[in-house]
């Protein structure tokens, strides 16, 4: 069964923060004009370094955590510092190649022309082709449908907390229950029934 730890919780953030990274620089370009193809290529290009040095930091924290919870016999330091490392490098992998994938075929399926889907349309008013893709336009008024999108993220939220609690459910790690963990190591194999 899966825990829920410190360190899933923090994976899940952070790759997060990469999309984000990406999307803020995709929107500023399209605001500019740009096709959705230069959009993606410019987005990702200027989002990368932040990304970049973002999760080298992490994984450079993550090796002396790994390497003091070696050091010290203490599993639980260890573990932490290897899921947040498996996790932040998938996080990476998947904003930096599935995400683009995804948008390189949305853009090759005629969607880059629907720019309503990736930005509202507060382009530059000097630049003449931006202010003919706004009158083209209409952005999705997201505060005028507010009633509906809360009701459908709280659904969301709502049936996500259920299916924690519906077998197999995650059972909280030791950073939320508390307690004692022991590592014991020997020097010859032992059997089960042994340590019992």
């Amino acid at each position: 069964r899966m825990a829920l730890s410190y360190s899933t919780i923090l994976t899940v953030g952070m790759s997060v923060d990469a999309n984000v990274l990406i999307f803020e620089r995709m929107k500023e370009e399209l605001r500019l004009g740009r096709t959705l193809g230069a959009a993606i290529e410019i987005g990702f290009s200027r989002a990368w370094p932040s990304i970049r040095d973002s999760n080298v930091s992490t994984f450079i924290t993550c090796a002396i955590l790994f390497w003091f919870g070696d050091r010290l016999g203490n599993s639980v330091i260890s573990g932490f510092a290897l899921t947040l490392f498996i996790g932040v490098a998938t996080s990476m992998f998947s904003a930096l190649t599935v995400s683009r994938t995804l948008l390189h075929v949305m853009s090759a399926l005629g969607l880059g022309e629907r720019r309503n889907l990736f930005t509202q349309s507060h382009y530059r008013r000097h630049h003449a082709r931006a202010r003919a893709l706004q009158e083209k336009e209409a952005a999705v008024n997201f505060v005028g449908q507010r009633r509906w999108f809360f009701t459908l993220s709280g659904i969301i939220i709502v049936l996500g907390l259920v299916s924690l609690l519906i077998p197999p459910a995650l059972y909280l790690g030791i950073d939320f229950t508390g307690g004692t963990t022991i590592s014991v190591r020997f020097l010859q194999p032992v059997r089960e029934q042994d340590v019992e």
